[in-house]
């Protein structure tokens, strides 16, 4: 992994880090610096002026969520390579990603503090939770192109059914076993691991099972759309991690409040 995604991935779990820190993660990589600017220069984000340099940039236009994802984006296209899938489907991968990281914050921040969940790190997770799916459309795309054409002869079957039927391996076991490759931190190994797992209860299950509730509360888009297999778990899910149905409600409209922004968001990390 990239010194910079390292640096990035610091910034995010901690909990005193603001504009400042990321600046400084990335300001020695010119790549995604020039991109902070090119976004922050978007009509988009309606600034009427000319942003020159990253501290306005992520502080006043982007905001530090959005550079974060931006910039975490860019890297593991670095680590990834360019065999991408086409167009609308990275835009649809990235926007899955980009709304539930951003309900995962939002949620995160509404849970106990003995959950242990930091809502930065819940961030990231929803950012990296889906990176197995990722992963095998750029490194393995016949093979994608395979689980593609079941989901759609197979609707409504759950994605994981499909690939271990398929591949032998889920999204979720690759992703886990190239984030613990990465040596990254163990919450987000679990939080990708075990994302489909209804019953996984051991260290650190709260970030798996958050990702489980944004994946009920944010049905995927895109090719694999009605794939996901959490929404009978919401309630229980609900309860688990110590929230309630206002909480989840607030944090949805905070989400709807931003779509436009997100939308933009996902579009520039596929471009």
């Amino acid at each position: 992994m990239p010194v910079t995604a390292r640096k990035l991935l610091e910034v995010a779990a901690d909990a005193n880090a603001g504009a400042r820190d990321l600046r400084l993660a990335v300001g020695q990589d010119p790549a995604i610096s020039a991109r902070l600017l090119q976004c922050a220069n978007a009509p988009a984000y309606g600034f009427s002026g000319r942003v020159s340099d990253l501290d306005t940039a992520i502080a006043r236009i982007l905001g530090f969520d959005r550079a974060l994802a931006i910039a975490f984006g860019m890297s593991l296209r670095e680590i990834l390579g360019q065999n991408e899938p086409d167009a609308e489907e990275l835009e649809s991968y990235h926007r899955n990603a980009v709304y539930r990281a951003t309900l995962a914050k939002h949620l995160a921040g509404s849970m106990p503090a003995k959950s242990g969940v930091c809502p930065g790190t819940a961030y990231m997770a929803g950012l990296l939770h889906n990176i197995g799916l990722l992963f095998l459309a750029c490194k393995f795309p016949e093979q994608h192109r395979i689980l593609i054409d079941s989901a759609q002869l197979n609707p409504g079957v759950p994605l994981v059914h499909l690939e271990s039927c398929l591949l032998e391996i889920s999204h979720q076991e690759l992703g886990g076993q190239l984030l613990e490759g990465w040596g990254l931190p163990h919450e987000l190994v679990v939080a990708t691991r075990y994302h489909h797992d209804t019953d996984y209860d051991r260290e650190h299950s709260a970030y798996s099972q958050l990702m489980r509730l944004c994946s009920a509360l944010i049905p995927k888009q895109g090719v694999f759309a009605g794939h996901d297999d959490a929404a009978p778990d919401r309630d229980r899910l609900v309860r688990y991690l110590g929230l309630n149905e206002t909480t989840v409600e607030t944090a949805l409209q905070r989400l709807a409040d931003t779509h436009p922004l997100l939308d933009e968001l996902a579009h520039r990390l596929a471009a």
